[in-house]
């Protein structure tokens, strides 16, 4: 699973959906479960309300890229 930052690097790429979480090993985990093989990364970070209070998590858009550089 290979995580990027930079959009052009998921152009032809096709997208399976999105994924969040506080841990960026969770995160990977989860993007590789929907079959995806390049994670990009939202480039900001958000305080989300749950169970344990505010917490600082992760987004990322999930691709299956043929060719992943």
């Amino acid at each position: 699973m290979r995580v990027v930052k930079d959009t052009s690097l998921v152009s032809g790429c096709r997208v399976l959906g999105t994924v969040a979480d506080n841990d960026f090993e969770d995160l990977q985990k989860k993007a590789a479960r929907l079959g995806g093989n390049v994670a990009l990364v939202t480039p900001e970070r958000a305080a989300k309300g749950g169970y344990f209070g505010l917490q600082d998590y992760m987004t990322a858009d999930v691709y299956r890229c043929e060719n992943s550089r």
